[in-house]
């Protein structure tokens, strides 16, 4: 079983020709940004959301027709959030926490997350990229629609935990939860959204949840490097050797898209 980061959230889990696409985003706010390409898609057999947060769910009903019409599997909120965006929801499938998928050669069990809060101090570090016109005009844009249509509730968040029958990986969907009642009784990889502007408040935080998910190998995403929250690459230089310290035993990726990890 393999892994590859594509940007923001969006996150590729391949097992021989059985591929999960999760959380996929396509909107450019900034000319470092790539799209997701058709041969990206290839093998996709299933999309799957974390929650339905607008760097998370845009126009997903696309990506699903662009992989040959794939099952989307998403909680409730998304459903009906993608029905009020006009989006074709036929290939929709609500979940659960507790649930559990059989796609190909990958079982994927559904656990329950927790969003990262949304203060106000984690809208000032974006204050710099406001100064440019063009910027403030997307973030008008985007802040209507998350306010209208994207809003969440504070449980209304998946993790993932997917395995192929010997190793396993465990997706957060955002970096907020403490000592869940749940958790696989053996992690292989942990894939950690790390929305690392909040220096002072998210390292210790990260590296507590870190310790609640104890896993040889740890690979980031999901940078939130801009405003609007798009993740165009990882910037750990200030992070990275906390972990490393905190936690000598274990292996921490900071990906590059197109490269494939082995969980």
């Amino acid at each position: 079983m393999e892994v590859q980061w594509l940007g923001t959230a969006t996150v590729l889990v391949r097992n021989g020709k059985d591929v999960l696409l999760i959380d996929p985003y396509n909107q450019p706010y900034n000319k470092l940004f790539r799209k997701i390409t058709d041969k990206e898609l290839n093998d996709v057999k299933a999309i799957l959301i974390t929650h339905p947060h607008l760097d998370h769910f845009t126009k997903i009903d696309r990506f699903s027709k662009q992989a040959g019409n794939v099952p989307i599997y998403v909680n409730d909120r998304g459903i009906r959030t993608a029905r009020k965006r006009h989006y074709d929801t036929k290939n929709m499938y609500e979940i659960i926490v507790g649930d559990t998928l059989e796609i190909g050669s990958l079982t994927v069990k559904v656990h329950q997350g927790l969003h990262c809060d949304l203060d106000k101090s984690l809208f000032f570090t974006f204050a710099h990229r406001l100064i440019n016109p063009v910027n403030l005009a997307r973030a008008a844009i985007m802040g209507v629609q998350q306010k209208l249509t994207f809003k969440i509730d504070t449980l209304d968040i998946f993790c993932f935990e997917i395995s192929d029958g010997e190793k396993t990986l465990y997706l957060m969907g955002s970096a907020n939860i403490y000592q869940p009642d749940v958790r696989p009784e053996k992690i292989d990889m942990l894939v950690y959204p790390f929305q690392g502007l909040r220096l002072k408040k998210m390292f210790p935080h990260s590296i507590d949840i870190l310790g609640y998910f104890p896993a040889p190998k740890v690979l980031f995403d999901h940078w939130d490097n801009a405003f609007p929250p798009v993740t165009t690459t990882m910037e750990l230089d200030k992070f990275l050797p906390m972990c490393e310290e905190t936690y000598p035993d274990t292996h921490f990726i900071v990906p590059c898209r197109g490269e494939w990890y082995k969980v």
